[in-house]
């Protein structure tokens, strides 16, 4: 299996842990091997972008998977991306909301900060 793959594995199990678990505890073990892959291979950043996009379009995952590779990653290119969703939205107050907390990820202070050790 390639890494982008282990990667968009990666990603749904957290998000199964979320949508079953409502842990962010327990779905933070998936997010730190997501950074482990990511984090030191550049060739795949433009990949695993695209891959986060795909699936947030398609409603496979929510924007909490996303945001903590945001935060931890700082890759602006991802808060780009949700600006540009943002801004396309018909009724971006009503439906912007994820797409904001993506956003807000790139700040040291991210209000979902606190629920992760960010290590081991």
């Amino acid at each position: 299996m390639g890494t982008l793959e282990q990667v968009g594995e990666q990603l749904l199990a957290a998000e199964h842990v979320l949508a079953t678990e409502y842990s962010f505890d327990l779905a933070e073990p998936c997010y730190r091997k997501c950074v482990a892959l990511l984090e030191h291979d550049t060739d795949l950043r433009r990949a695993a972008v695209e891959l986060m996009a795909e699936l947030y379009d398609q409603g496979i995952l929510s924007d909490e998977p996303i945001a903590y590779l945001v935060h931890v990653l700082q890759w602006t290119e991802v808060a780009e991306w949700a600006r540009a969703r943002l801004m396309a939205l018909d009724n971006p107050r009503c439906h912007g909301r994820p797409l904001e907390k993506i956003m807000e990820a790139l700040s040291a202070d991210w209000e979902n900060r606190d629920f992760y050790k960010f290590s081991d």
